[in-house]
């Protein structure tokens, strides 16, 4: 099960992704897969863990070459972030001997974490850090989480998923918003322009000091989006400070939070089906807009017709 916390900058969107991994760790459920994709690499240092040694936005080639396994249907055509995987190709599971995870991932328990990494000062001048994201669609399109797998991601900032296959990648979008104008509007143009894809989107209220400030998002959201209100917490603060031991306090000041989080991504099965149909128009649009002329090959033609997901799950 996915689930994607995303918002404005400052929405505080890391410390609420961070709270609930830690909540799902202290239940005792596992594994727990947590990405840090956004550009300001923080999740790691919140959740006290270590950096992986290998940021994966890094090294997209070497995953392309990881998640081809045996296929021989791509000919001389190169991988792309939406290149659909075929019956021949090697997925990544949440286990704890996957290969891929063992390289890539810094584990702690049943956490394990991947980062996409910031930018280097190679990528000064000319690289979009979409280019680093697109190593993150190649692996959630060849990740084989079953519903009782935790993964667990927080998000670039605003709506920037909606410009990758990012944007269908969860079963859950989390966006936390504040209780200020421009942290509404993000959710409401995500829900504008994703309105018509069966996306799963709540509302996570952040930072609330009276009931002024719910009564002012509510009358912006419907209330039948919005999971729960977190209030404006000094634990933060001190998070922010230094004081790692902070985030386990706030963990415990909003257990109610999390559990609905968690209780929201799981009422309902994984669609595999429909992922798969977003995940060949996605790729198709793209390869016909630009991917065939920019690489001069039929990337647009990249895909099994004997492949589904409920084959090789």
């Amino acid at each position: 099960m996915r689930i994607g916390f995303l918002g404005k900058g400052g929405s505080g969107k890391t410390t609420i992704a961070a709270g609930f991994i830690k909540y799902l760790a202290a239940k005792g459920l596992k594994p727990i897969l947590a990405i840090d994709a956004d550009v300001n690499v923080h999740l790691a240092t919140t959740l006290a863990l270590p950096n992986p040694a290998h940021p994966i936005g890094h090294d997209f080639s070497a995953v392309a070459e990881y998640v081809r396994g045996s296929r021989t249907d791509l000919k001389n055509t190169s991988i792309v972030a939406t290149t659909p995987p075929s019956l021949a190709s090697r997925f990544i599971r949440l286990t704890e001997n996957d290969p891929f995870l063992s390289r890539y991932a810094s584990k702690n328990g049943s956490v394990c974490l991947l980062t996409i990494g910031t930018y280097r000062s190679c990528d000064v001048g000319h690289t979009c850090y979409h280019g680093k994201l697109n190593t993150l669609e190649l692996i959630y399109h060849h990740l084989l989480d079953t519903d009782s797998d935790m993964v667990v991601a927080d998000a670039t900032a605003g709506i920037d998923n909606l410009g990758t296959s990012l944007f269908f990648a969860y079963d859950l979008n989390v966006f936390v918003v504040e209780p200020t104008r421009k942290s509404i509007d993000v959710f409401l143009e995500f829900e504008r322009v994703s309105h018509s894809y069966g996306l799963n989107t709540r509302v996570v209220i952040n930072k609330t000091e009276d009931d002024a400030d719910i009564k002012f998002i509510k009358q912006h959201i419907p209330e039948e989006k919005i999971i729960a209100i977190v209030p404006r917490s000094k634990a933060i603060r001190h998070l922010e400070q230094g004081n790692k031991q902070a985030l386990e306090l706030f963990v415990l000041e909003n257990k109610t939070t999390f559990e609905a989080i968690r209780k929201t991504a799981t009422s309902s099965a994984k669609d595999w089906e429909h992922y798969y149909k977003l995940l060949l128009e996605t790729h198709k649009k793209n390869s016909i807009e630009w991917w065939d002329a920019y690489y001069g090959q039929p990337i647009s033609t990249q895909f099994d017709p004997d492949f589904s997901y409920s084959k090789v799950l």
